[in-house]
Parts: structure tokens; C-alpha cells; sequence
């Protein structure tokens, strides 16, 4: 039986349709696999990202917990000495601290005494091993090494911080020149402990107080003992009145005198009291 040519026309026209269906059919299903490829490697890197996203925020959160705490505990360090604007100071942890207490650079990793110069740029620190400092208060920078001086137990700048008196624990004292780091002069006063210095406001006079209670007063600028004097204790403090003709000296058990510092005699006597 022979077909006819219309019946054969259409059976092509079915086959070529159904091959275009199943052609488009493959293409819709690899744009499909495609797009399901794409949407999962999208969620990959999606949740890559935010797993990596969140490892930073947990590393970040650490990091400022640790330097919260590390704050905390600089901040409840004892403070060995502040500047006179009160925009820096030392710790006994050897720390130079901002005014709010957050650390700014370890200048020792230990300190036993610390003094700021008049304006608060300098301050010399003195470790608890080690050779003395002076550095630079507001980065942190050493500025000199005090090499082989040991034993260092107080230091003072002048008013004007053109100088700097480190006394030790034998009884000597060193007068420094800040800006050129040169020995100006070296005073052997005692036998004993040197526990306190002070320059009178013109910068003339020095007072050095030592562990048996004696008080010696120098000339800066000829280097002599003018006089010396004896008081009941270790002496803990001392200062000159404003036109420096009498001094004030305080000793460790809470007792105070005053004596001319010309001629060493005493003006005044404060008895003390110390729980």
C-alpha cells in the first residue's frame, strides 16, 4: 500500500517537531543543570564568605577582649610617677600610659622609680633590672641609656629640665645635662642611702635627704655642700620655700622640720604620727 503524499508530508512535519521539542527540551535541561551549577556555587562562596566573615568577627572580638583586659591590668598597676598635666605616667609595670590609662609603649618590663620633666616630654624610668632610661613621653622613645649606674633610688629634674640628679643607694649622686646626656658633676654626700633629692625653684640649691635622716644641701653651681643636717629618720621628702631660704624635711615616721638653709639651724619642728 502506497502513501499518499500529504500523509507523508505530515508524518515528517511530526518527526521534525518532535526532534525540535526534544532538542529544546535538551537545552532547557542543560540551561537548568547550568543554572543549578551557578546557584550552588553561589551558595558555596555565600557560605564561605560568611564563615570567614564571622571567623573575623570571632578573632576581632578576641583581640578586643585581650586588649580590654590588658588595659584593665595596666590600669590597676600602681603608678609610679604622672607628668604635671597629667597626660602621662609610668607604671610599675614599666608601661607609659595615656590619660586614660591605656599603655602607649613598654619602656622596662619591670619599674621601680620613674620621673617626668617639668613640661611632661621626658621621663626617666628605672627598671628593676637593667640600666636607667630617658625617653621621649610622648612616643615612647629612649632617648639615653644610663649605662653601668646601678642601684639608682631617686631622681629629679630641675624646674627648668635643663638638668637631672640620679642618687643611689651608696650614697652618691649624679648631676646629668638632659639635652647633651653629658656628667655634669658627681657628689659622693654620704656613706648611706641617698632616698630623696629636690632643686629649689631657681635651680640653685639641691637637697638630698639619705636613709640615716641627714639632709645635705648643695650649690649647683660650684658643686659645694653648703650644709648638712640631722633629723630624727630616714628622710622621705624634702622642699625649698619659695625664695629658697629655708627648707622643708619630712622623715619616714610622719615628723617634719624646717631649717635655714644658710646656716642649717632649725626653724620649726613638726611632730608626726604614723599607724
Amino acid at each position: 500500500m502506497t502513501m499518499q503524499p500529504e500523509m507523508m508530508l505530515d508524518e515528517f512535519r511530526s518527526e521534525r517537531l518532535l526532534l525540535e521539542s526534544r532538542e529544546k527540551t535538551s537545552r532547557l535541561r542543560a540551561l537548568a543543570l547550568s543554572a543549578i551549577g551557578l546557584a550552588a556555587t553561589f551558595c558555596a562562596i555565600a557560605a564561605y564568605t560568611f564563615y570567614a566573615l564571622e571567623q573575623r568577627n570571632r578573632a576581632l572580638s578576641a583581640a578586643r577582649a585581650a586588649l580590654r583586659d590588658r588595659e584593665q591590668l595596666e590600669r590597676s598597676t600602681p603608678v609610679l610617677a604622672m607628668s604635671s598635666d597629667r597626660r602621662r605616667a609610668v607604671s610599675s609595670a614599666g608601661w607609659l600610659l595615656n590619660e586614660k590609662g591605656a599603655p602607649l609603649a613598654q619602656l622596662a618590663e619591670k619599674a621601680v622609680a620613674a620621673s617626668f620633666n617639668p613640661s611632661g616630654s621626658l621621663v626617666f624610668v628605672v627598671p628593676l633590672e637593667g640600666d636607667p632610661i630617658l625617653a621621649n613621653a610622648q612616643r615612647g622613645e629612649i632617648v639615653q641609656h644610663f649605662l653601668d649606674l646601678r642601684d639608682v633610688s631617686f631622681a629629679a629634674f630641675s624646674p627648668d629640665g635643663r638638668l637631672l640628679v640620679i642618687c643611689t643607694m651608696w650614697g652618691g649622686a649624679d648631676l646629668w645635662r638632659v639635652e647633651s646626656g653629658a656628667l655634669v658633676a658627681q657628689f659622693g654626700v654620704t656613706s648611706h642611702g641617698i632616698t630623696f633629692a629636690a632643686f629649689s625653684l631657681d635651680g640653685k640649691y639641691l637637697v638630698m635627704g639619705s636613709s640615716t635622716g641627714t639632709t645635705h644641701i648643695i650649690e649647683v653651681a660650684s658643686e659645694r655642700q653648703l650644709v648638712e643636717f640631722h633629723g630624727p629618720g630616714p628622710v622621705r621628702g624634702a622642699a625649698f620655700s619659695a625664695d629658697g631660704k629655708a627648707v622643708l624635711v619630712l622623715y619616714e615616721s610622719g615628723a617634719a622640720e624646717v631649717f635655714d638653709t644658710a646656716s642649717g639651724m632649725q626653724i620649726l619642728s613638726f611632730v608626726g604620727y604614723i599607724h
